[in-house]
């Protein structure tokens, strides 16, 4: 996943603040549940 995210930031920074985004709200939702 690292290494995805890091080839990606070359490519489409904007991507990667969205998948960020997307991680830190999922990893929220898995700890209430």
């Amino acid at each position: 996943l690292v290494d995805k995210i890091n080839k990606s930031v070359g490519q489409d920074p904007d991507s990667v603040v969205q998948i960020g985004l997307l991680d830190i709200y999922g990893f929220e939702c898995f700890k209430k549940n």
